[in-house]
């Protein structure tokens, strides 16, 4: 009788294949890996992930136009809705003011 493997040879020679690893994987893993943080004096860990983000808010903030632009393209990706504010800083009128006489 016949079969479908020759005697002494293995079925699957190479064994299981690899499972492919994608690059958006080990990206995705990579920011998850948690890191030590010290702010305000104050030990913190947190992921890469939000290290990375907290820097881009934070020169956005910092009047940064290149990361401004960047967090404009890539916040209706991240499904960010851009808030009001509820109230008007104390020195509003003056900041107003300010704006309009040293532009002219």
């Amino acid at each position: 009788m016949q079969t479908r493997f020759q005697k002494g040879c293995s079925g699957n020679p190479f064994g299981r294949p690899r499972a492919p690893r994608s690059i958006r994987k080990l990206i995705l893993r990579g920011l998850d890996e948690e890191v030590s943080v010290t702010e305000n004096g104050e030990q913190r860990l947190l992921s890469k992930l939000q290290v990375i983000l907290t820097q881009i808010v934070n020169k956005a903030a910092m009047g940064d136009q290149q990361f401004q632009a960047l967090l404009l393209e890539y916040a209706p990706a991240m499904d960010i809705q851009l808030r009001r504010r509820r109230r008007w800083p104390a020195n509003a009128e003056e900041l107003v003011r300010r704006s309009f006489f040293s532009a002219n």
